[in-house]
């Protein structure tokens, strides 16, 4: 992440988003809520509402809605650092300094995240093929239907040699990256090892899109790795996505 969360939210703290919006619409006050008509669709009454008290926007007939960093990125088409740059300089906030160094390491981390999801893809195509119709059954027998298979992002990892690997080495991922994604183990001769085989898999999902790091719903870096601990769907272990707290994207493999 970019940004620490308590700093974005010392920036939104700051931020009069009424009067941000108001730059662009015309709003009339109701109490402690400003109403006006939404800027991101056509409408005769008005179903646009701005609240200092929440710091965020919301239309109820469109759907669209936000806080600041989100508004100036839907409005004016700024990235999620630009937007946080311009209000932190509107609020006299400081922002830290960002050397080369940090460049790289982001550029490192997002590159990481797009692996991960090229793996998660994998996996859920895995276990919609032919050869994941154990662990249909499986997850099918332990009550999570297609809904919950969807949002839990669930996948199958095959009892073939290397298959993850050679589909990534087909997308020219290096070994050093699939490596540091916990999608291998370093193999003889520099060569990745897979990380495990038959078992179904969970990626987690990061829901912290607000803070500046990967998209929501984006697969997290090292979630359900390489571990020894990866079961066959013949096991008898009774983990399963609600065995978590409850939020999308349970960190662990799940055995049969």
């Amino acid at each position: 992440m970019r940004y620490g969360e308590g700093l974005l939210e010392e920036i939104l703290r700051r931020t009069d988003i009424v009067q941000l919006v108001g730059r662009r619409v015309r709003l009339s006050r109701k109490g402690r809520v400003f109403w006006g008509c939404c800027p991101f669709h056509k409408e005769k009454s008005p179903s646009f509402k701005v609240e200092n008290e929440r710091r965020n926007y919301k239309c109820f007939g469109c759907g669209a809605g936000g806080n600041a960093f989100k508004w100036l990125q839907e409005t004016e088409g700024l990235s999620f650092v630009e937007a946080v740059e311009r209000l932190a300089g509107e609020a006299g906030v400081e922002l830290p300094k960002w050397t080369p160094e940090d460049e790289a390491r982001e550029a490192k981390r997002k590159s990481l995240y797009e692996i991960v999801e090229l793996a998660c893809q994998f996996f859920e195509e895995q276990l919609r093929a032919r050869a994941g119709g154990k662990a249909r059954t499986y997850l099918a027998s332990r009550g999570l239907d297609e809904e919950a298979v969807k949002r839990f992002r669930l996948g199958f990892a095959p009892d073939a040699h290397a298959a993850l690997i050679e589909r990534l080495q087909a997308k020219n991922i290096p070994p050093d990256d699939m490596v540091a994604a916990g999608l291998a183990r370093a193999g003889e001769g520099g060569r990745p090892a897979r990380a495990g085989s038959d078992a179904k898999r969970i990626t987690t999902n990061d829901d912290d899109a607000s803070a500046g790091g990967a998209s929501d719903g984006d697969a997290i870096p090292n979630a359900g790795g390489a571990s020894d601990d990866v079961a066959s769907p013949n096991g008898d272990d009774d983990a399963s996505p609600s065995d978590d707290d409850g939020r999308d994207g349970p960190s662990a493999p799940v055995r049969a």
